[in-house]
């Protein structure tokens, strides 16, 4: 029985603290719940439904950090319970502070704003990213910006706004030319869509580079979840807005599937980081493979790959500026011989970009 109770404590204590949850017991282990409850640093706040044969309780996520009576602090992981150190438990605690934001009404909301009717009594900021027309209205951050660089500069920026569904459709057809496992963009955009901190003012940032995409998703790693925890299980900030994803069609499958599928497809492994409060999901453009063999190019040809390597893009201007002897027409001549061997990408009437596979 010792043994049990201490089982039914951890799990309690691990569900309270990370996202809440739902247990099935045998309605003999009934006056067992009532003592753990009592027994848990603070008491566990919990939902009890008897039923014939069996138990079933409902643990909310807590606004409080939960220990048990050993003074252990529990987080809820893919394996069951697991104990948190000093670094976990002061992230989850500043989370706590904060509270559940997802779950927070948003006033002002009505039946012709949300893509269902009627609303609930009180809308919150779940149903409004996942539902409104426009959830910039209310939340100025839920949205995205595709950026597109050449070298260090911005070539084009756009911004998209709507539901969590049709930002996903944007941003996919935004960076169609990725060239990238498809499953690969859609789920790091799900994931980054799904689990950004919807506190935080800035949107989600996607930088297109020549060789790779970065997805800036706002928020650090959820409580006490490390990085290289989120690459290998799955873990939800917002359990709400995951959950009605799932039933949109849209079900996140993880960043180990990301990492999974690049790696099958011959891509290098993805990269995550931590940079002022943003998740940094790195995804590259082309396969790890040989460079293809170089055809024969003169000197200056030679010369503007080297350019092309370091800077990623090259002009007319900047070519007959590396080559101030040869004449305008003949660099332009060489720049479309290069284009037409497939090395690069014309970008306007005067700009070129080198291709992944070259670099």
């Amino acid at each position: 029985m010792m043994g049990e109770q201490k089982q039914l404590i951890e799990r309690l204590v691990a569900l309270a603290n990370t996202n809440g949850g739902a247990l099935t017991l045998p309605a003999a282990q009934r006056p067992m719940l009532e003592q753990v409850v009592a027994q848990c640093q603070p008491p566990l706040v919990i939902q009890i439904q008897d039923g014939a044969d069996c138990v079933e309780v409902k643990v909310p996520q807590s606004s409080m950090v939960h220990a048990t009576l050993d003074g252990r602090v529990l987080g809820e992981s893919r394996q069951g319970p697991v104990e948190l150190n000093g670094t976990h438990i002061r992230q989850l605690a500043a989370l706590r502070v904060l509270g559940d934001f997802e779950t927070t009404p948003v006033p002002g909301v009505l039946s012709a704003d949300l893509d269902f009717y009627p609303p609930p009594e009180s809308v919150t900021v779940a149903e409004v990213v996942m539902y409104a027309h426009q959830p910039h209205q209310w939340l100025p951050q839920a949205h995205v910006v595709v950026r597109r660089w050449v070298g260090a500069k911005v070539v084009t920026q756009q911004a998209y706004y709507g539901s969590l569904p049709r930002l996903l459709e944007q941003a996919e057809a935004a960076i169609a030319d990725h060239q990238c496992p498809p499953l690969v963009i859609r789920e790091s955009i799900i994931n980054a869509l799904i689990h950004r901190d919807y506190r935080l003012p800035q949107p989600i940032m996607i930088d297109v580079h020549p060789q790779t995409i970065d997805i800036a998703s706002p928020g650090g790693p959820p409580a006490f979840v490390s990085i290289t925890q989120i690459t290998k299980h799955r873990y939800r900030r917002n359990p709400r807005i995951a959950q009605w994803m799932v039933a949109a069609g849209y079900d996140g499958l993880g960043l180990a599937t990301v990492y999974r599928l690049a790696a099958e497809a011959g891509y290098p492994e993805p990269s995550l980081t931590v940079q002022r409060n943003h998740l940094h999901l790195r995804v590259y453009r082309n396969k790890t493979r040989a460079t293809p063999s170089i055809p024969d190019l003169n000197e200056r040809q030679e010369r503007a790959l080297a350019y092309l390597r370091e800077h990623g893009s090259i002009t007319q201007r900047v070519y007959s500026a590396l080559c101030p002897d040869t004449a305008a027409p003949v660099l332009q001549q060489e720049l479309s011989a290069l284009e037409q061997l497939g090395m690069l990408t014309r970008i306007g009437e005067l700009a070129y970009m080198l291709e992944p596979s070259w670099t």
